[in-house]
């Protein structure tokens, strides 16, 4: 029998489209009716148009271990029993999913009778009757509580990965270690001779209040013939990685993951608080690059793995950095550097400074990839925009909208031009312990230098996430829309006064889209947010327009949802 697939276009199952399964060609099949014969979003059957006789060969959601929906309790409508248990609605959150019946037992409601929908994890039972039947596999909890919005944004755009096993194992393998991690690191040290001893430098870092995760840190030196060097320090999550071997039991998150609740880590917290974590008065290993400099140029640069002590964990712009005299030469020199290394219009600040040095270093260590072709690189994201950020813009705008075009394109492998900071090539290396990209590069480089040799199974753990570089970013993506949507939701939530704000915004990467619509980001300098906008209105890339927040009831997935409005 020939195989099809049904698509439908809403949770009505009313319209459908059924195309061939093998070569997606729409067909019309003559008095069929999908619903009639029990079929999801997604199925694929056989069918005998003779006979009549239909046979579902592969089912996605039938299949599913879990799927995401609310559980609609509110007014205590039930729809019958099954077994024990009264059967309440539960709305996917793939909205061309149906409606689904749940078994739930409400055991206590206390003295406030009113019932609360609940954010859930289901998945399929049966269907023998008007409704599927599925079953609960894990309650998130109440809808009107922010922080269970968060997690259930997890689940709906595929980002929970749960890193359960990974701890396990780190922390096993700590154990069977039989020493303290103090020691563990001078053997490390003592089987690499070439592991440059460092820890007399005043190494420092620079972060945000509350960062447990340290993971770069800089210095500097001003030599006898005149030269300046600035040592940039990201620590060497890898050798821990390989030395520990975990490389089997890294979970599928693949980046740290920020949300207003809290963080979730890519990495065990053992690992990416504590173990790499460049914690003043701590000995670290840490890969390094050295930027020699003369007469506002960088002349040379070196790159070493080295033992480290950082001397202090800075806060931004706290007073007792602004007065450390290494910061202050550090932040000149940096300065000096601009005219011939121009990578935003100025530096003003500590969180310009760091943003400077991380750059300068991915796109030092890009071309360090050159000769060797290999390494992932970051492309522009910027559509048909290239590198003319007008100058004229506020220059905490024109440095977000360098800055962001680092974050914010897609990974390659292979070289790659990234217009919008007028770098012939930008890679990611900065942030091994958020982001598994830097990771993969920061390992690859190192053996490119032959200045550590990895085992057979990071080996293998880099080539199976080279192959994954569509997974990649289809993933980052959808965290880079998490994190903003959620930032909003709880700004406007906790600050009502925001949604009666017209704000200043500036626009950029204008898309025409298929229906007629135009697609912007926008940036608002007064909220530091970044968001997607469509409207019908025609404006210019890096126009500046006036912007409202929005929030509202999604009445289809029963969420509440924030929209960025262009009024002008």
């Amino acid at each position: 029998m020939q195989e099809y697939k049904i698509v439908y276009e809403d949770r009505t199952l009313t319209s459908w489209k059924i195309n061939e399964y093998k070569t997606l060609d729409y067909v019309d099949l003559i008095d069929f009716c999908p619903v009639q014969n029990r079929l999801l979003h997604g199925d694929v059957f056989e069918y005998d148009s003779n006979t009549k006789k239909m046979n579902i060969t592969h089912s996605c959601i039938r299949n599913a271990a879990s799927m995401p929906g609310v559980l609609i309790l509110e007014n205590n409508k039930m729809y019958g029993k099954e077994k024990t248990k009264c059967l309440y609605k539960c709305l996917p959150d793939d909205k061309r999913i149906p409606p689904f019946l749940i078994p739930y037992e409400i055991k206590r409601l206390g003295f406030n009778k009113k019932m609360v929908n609940k954010y859930v994890n289901f998945k399929f039972l049966k269907w023998d009757s008007k409704h599927p039947i599925g079953m609960l596999t894990h309650t998130i909890g109440d809808v009107n509580v922010l922080e269970n919005f968060y997690e259930y944004q997890l689940f709906c755009k595929s980002l929970y990965a749960s890193i359960q096993n990974f701890n396990k194992c780190t922390t096993k393998s700590i154990k069977s270690l039989g020493y303290e991690p103090e020691i563990v690191l001078q053997n490390i040290v003592k089987q690499h001779p070439n592991i440059e001893d460092r820890r007399n430098n005043y190494v420092f870092t620079i972060d945000g209040k509350g960062t447990q995760d340290f993971d770069d840190a800089i210095s500097i030196q001003q030599l006898d013939d005149g030269n300046i060097i600035i040592s940039i320090y990201i620590t060497n999550v890898c050798i821990w990685m390989d030395h520990l071997n975990l490389w089997e039991s890294f979970a599928n998150r693949i980046s740290t993951i920020y949300l207003p609740d809290k963080k979730r880590p890519m990495l065990p917290t053992i690992l990416s608080d504590i173990l790499c974590s460049l914690r003043e008065n701590q000995e670290r290993i840490a890969f390094t690059m050295d930027l020699i400099i003369n007469e506002n140029k960088i002349i040379d640069i070196r790159y070493s793995n080295s033992l480290i002590n950082v001397k202090k964990n800075y806060l931004y712009e706290e007073e007792a950095l602004r007065n450390l005299e290494d910061y202050k030469f550090v932040l000149k020199t940096a300065r000096g550097l601009l005219p011939n290394h121009k990578f935003i219009n100025n530096i003003k600040t500590s969180h310009d400074l760091i943003a400077y040095l991380m750059v300068i270093m991915n796109h030092f260590c890009a071309k360090h990839f050159e000769p060797y072709n290999n390494g992932i690189y970051r492309g522009s994201v910027f559509h048909e925009v290239k590198n003319n950020i007008p100058k004229e813009l506020p220059e905490d705008v024109y440095n977000f909208m360098k800055i962001w075009g680092t974050t914010s394109g897609q990974y390659v492998l292979g070289k790659s031009p990234h217009e919008v900071l007028e770098l012939d090539a930008y890679i990611h290396i900065t942030s091994p312990i958020r982001r598994l990209v830097d990771l993969l590069n920061l390992m690859n480089i190192q053996m490119n230098m032959k200045i550590y040799e990895y085992s057979d199974n990071a080996k293998d753990f880099y080539k199976f996430w080279i192959n994954q570089i569509d997974y990649i970013n289809t993933t980052m993506r959808a965290i880079r829309k998490v994190q903003t949507e959620c930032t909003l939701l709880e700004l406007c939530t906790n600050n009502p006064e925001i949604r009666s704000t017209k704000y200043d915004g500036y626009l950029f990467d204008k898309i025409v889209r298929n229906d007629g619509l135009f697609q912007y980001m926008c940036y608002i300098p007064g909220l530091k947010l970044v968001s997607k906008v469509n409207s019908q209105i025609d404006k210019q890339n890096f126009d500046c327009s006036l912007f409202q927040i929005f929030l509202f009831q999604d009445e289809n997935k029963m969420k509440q949802k924030i929209r960025i409005h262009l009024l002008e």
